[in-house]
């Protein structure tokens, strides 16, 4: 005979998840504690597996869950009765609770966060069954399964491993992670997964992670795409100003062992503008043999700034220089007043370097810096004095810094 479908109801009290092992609920959901104290035997009988003193407890009609989990003076958080059976693996009393209305999504954290981190689908099942709320979990959790089946099936319930960029961040630094790599080239054609990858491949050049790099370019991270790199603020994120590609980070930040994988190509990409952030001869090579720069003055400077300032790898940038001199006769010919005069405050805090002379001896010729622009740049007393400093110049007999006069005949 089938069971008595109101037996639940006509019991009043509790459902014999034996009887009714599943949804829906026949019994309204009892009023919860309003702290932890009220359920504090609950927990104890749960951890300690004693099903049926918990029947007694329900029957009783007592409370299953609280409002409020904090206990004692520093207001440590206690397991809720259900995280408890999730926790200890006891499918059964998991059961017994939901049926008896514990409600699972009354937790600030979803418990299917826990059951899909420890594996256990049995209980994602049952807690899915009894309608918690999918959407509620993490995306990076999903992600930490390496289980492409269970990235699907959330993705498709409306988990968005895009929000806030996790997608981006998770692929840009987990490269063992094969499987979210496999699923997001499955769906590189979403304009949010998408635009991830673009993000994820910047973030990977930019941190020098060449294996990160290959596996987004494999999962078909448009390197030509302009994004903003994962550290922008929300009003960067909406300037176009702050959108670079792949192609441009790869060259500014002279990876360029990678940038033939990348394929630069002129219909998508501002050539002239990548020659201005070269930073090393890889990059350099790899440009050449596309189209060289109708003017060399950002390229040089790029690389005058970076050994002046003394920021990145200041060899790189003194091998640019003397390539593209010595290779391609490249010179300074274009230096407006601003960009003179920040180049000189730069030069006068500069620590004496012999990378330093170099640069100033190589600028002072004419073959390599306009005479003007040389010229316009060393004309302060400050400047004269700095460059003596450096050995770049030898003072007058006099002993003060050489005349104009004295200068010109030099050069």
């Amino acid at each position: 005979m089938a069971p008595d479908s109101n037996r639940g109801q006509s019991a009043g009290l509790w459902v014999d998840p034996r009887e009714f092992p599943d949804p829906p609920l026949r019994l309204p959901a009892r009023p919860p504690s309003p702290d932890v104290s009220g359920i504090l035997e609950l927990i104890r009988l749960c951890r300690e597996g004693r099903i049926y003193e918990i029947e007694r407890w329900i029957r009783e009609g007592r409370p299953l869950q609280a409002i409020d989990y904090r206990s004692g003076a520093r207001s440590h958080r206690l397991d809720s009765p259900l995280r408890v059976a999730i926790e200890t693996r006891q499918y059964d009393l998991a059961r017994l609770l939901l049926c008896n209305g514990f409600l699972p999504d009354s937790e600030p954290e979803s418990l299917l966060n826990l059951v899909v981190r420890s594996r256990a689908k049995d209980f994602l099942e049952l807690l899915l069954a009894w309608s918690a709320d999918p959407k509620r979990v993490l995306p990076d959790t999903v992600l930490d399964t390496y289980d492409v089946t269970l990235m699907e099936r959330f993705w498709g319930y409306g988990v968005d491993y895009t929000r806030e960029h996790v997608l981006a961040l998770y692929l840009a630094r987990e490269t063992k992670n094969k499987p979210a790599y496999g699923w997001a080239r499955r769906h590189r054609d979403d304009p949010r997964v998408a635009r991830d990858l673009a993000m994820a491949l910047g973030e990977a050049l930019i941190e020098d992670r060449e294996k990160a790099a290959l596996l987004l370019l494999w999962a078909g991270a448009d390197p030509h795409l302009k994004v903003p790199d994962l550290h922008s603020s929300e009003d960067e994120e909406r300037d176009p100003e702050f959108q670079v590609s792949g192609v441009e980070w790869c060259v500014t930040f002279g990876r360029g062992c990678l940038l033939p994988r990348l394929k630069p190509d002129p219909q998508f990409d501002d050539i002239d503008r990548l020659w201005g952030s070269v930073s090393d001869t890889a990059s350099m090579d790899v440009l050449a043999s596309i189209r060289l720069p109708t003017d060399w003055s950002r390229t040089l400077l790029q690389n005058v700034h970076r050994i002046v300032g003394a920021y990145g790898d200041v060899w790189r940038a003194r091998s640019v220089i003397e390539i593209a001199s010595g290779r391609y006769q490249a010179r300074i010919s274009k230096l407006d007043a601003r960009g003179c005069s920040y180049l000189r405050r730069e030069v006068l805090r500069a620590k004496d370097t012999a990378d330093l002379r170099w640069t100033l001896r190589w600028m002072g010729r004419p073959t390599n810096c306009e005479p003007s622009i040389y010229a316009e740049l060393t004309r302060t007393a400050s400047m004269q004095s700095k460059l003596v400093e450096l050995g770049v110049l030898r003072r007058s007999r006099s002993g003060s810094p050489p005349s104009r006069t004295e200068r010109n005949e030099r050069t």
